[in-house]
C-alpha cells in the first residue's frame, strides 16, 4: 500500500485514527469529533470519502494482520507447552 498522506486537521486526525483502529467511533474519540459531523463530511466530500475508504481499508488490513499475529502466538505456545498465564511473572 502507498502512504497515506493526510493534512494535520480534524479530518486528517479522524482518518489517521481510522486507519489504526479500524473503528469509526474509536476514531471520532481521538480527533474529537462527533459521529455524525463525520458522516456528513463523507456525504458532501468526495475527496473525504475517498480518503475515508482507503483508511478503513488499511485498518481492516492492520486488524487483520494483528488477529493472524495473536493466532500464530497462540500456536506457538500451544506447540511448546505453554499457556498465555506462564508467561507473566510473579512479583
Amino acid at each position: 500500500m502507498t502512504k497515506l498522506t493526510l493534512p494535520w486537521t480534524r479530518q486528517g486526525r479522524f482518518l489517521r485514527a481510522l486507519a489504526k483502529t479500524d473503528k469509526i467511533a474509536s476514531a471520532c474519540r481521538a480527533a474529537s469529533l462527533d459521529r455524525r459531523l463525520a458522516y456528513r463530511w463523507r456525504v458532501r466530500d468526495p475527496e473525504f470519502a475517498h480518503r475515508w475508504k482507503q483508511a478503513a481499508a488499511r485498518g481492516a488490513d492492520l486488524a487483520e494482520r494483528l488477529r493472524e499475529a495473536e493466532v500464530r502466538v497462540a500456536r506457538t505456545f500451544a506447540e511448546i507447552g505453554v499457556t498465555p498465564s506462564d508467561t507473566h511473572s510473579e512479583k
